[in-house]
């Protein structure tokens, strides 16, 4: 959403900046909750595609025990396990936020209400997301130790493999807190102000 030219509106000393603002605030603040939650939707889906079709990989290497031994590489599970954990709580609390705002468009009150909890959950996911890599470090090891135990993997192989794993998660590291800090926290203190301006009489009815 672009706040600069919102607020501009908003602030605006044209013949009449309140129904200026309200307009371009109501076309704006709707389109940007409408894009969002397309966004998530698209990604969850594609992200349960992709976990489907490697969950039923491993599984299928699992039912194999030629391919994979259980019994002795039951680590290679972990990871999965926590993917599905993951989207599963990202899934439950789109439909909570999905549920709670049904008809954003009813009123400018409601749709401030449904883009603030909106910009709640994309700082919670990104909460969620750093838990969740630190829990899947935790699986990795274990996994990897194993696979190197029954001679799947070199010694080499698991220094490349930490390697990449922790450029990788410096790198999401470094946007996930960007993303948090630069946008989506000034983000929702700014729709907070808005809201509460509307509410104390600032914004028409």
């Amino acid at each position: 959403m672009n706040f600069e030219r919102l607020e501009q509106a908003w602030n605006s000393h044209a013949n009449d900046p309140p129904r200026a603002a309200m307009a371009y605030l109501t076309e704006e603040v709707m389109e940007d909750l409408k894009v969002r939650r397309r966004r998530l939707t698209g990604i969850l889906t594609i992200g349960a595609l992709a976990l489907m079709a490697e969950t039923g990989l491993i599984v299928s290497a699992a039912i194999d025990h030629d391919v994979m031994d259980l019994g002795r590489e039951w680590g290679a599970l972990l990871p999965f396990a926590l993917g599905w954990a993951v989207l599963l709580l990202m899934f439950r609390h789109l439909r909570r936020h999905l549920g709670q705002h049904p008809d954003p468009h009813l009123s400018m009150p409601a749709t401030l209400a449904a883009l603030i909890d909106f910009n709640r959950g994309e700082m919670w996911r990104i909460r969620l997301m750093a838990g969740a890599f630190a829990v899947l470090s935790v699986t990795l090891v274990v996994a990897v130790g194993q696979l190197e135990a029954v001679g799947k993997m070199t010694a080499g192989n698991v220094r490349d493999m930490g390697i990449l794993f922790g450029l990788l998660v410096a790198s999401l590291g470094a946007y996930g807190a960007w993303r948090y800090f630069k946008v989506l926290k000034p983000e929702h203190d700014r729709l907070v102000r808005l809201r509460q301006d509307y509410a104390d009489g600032t914004a028409p009815a």
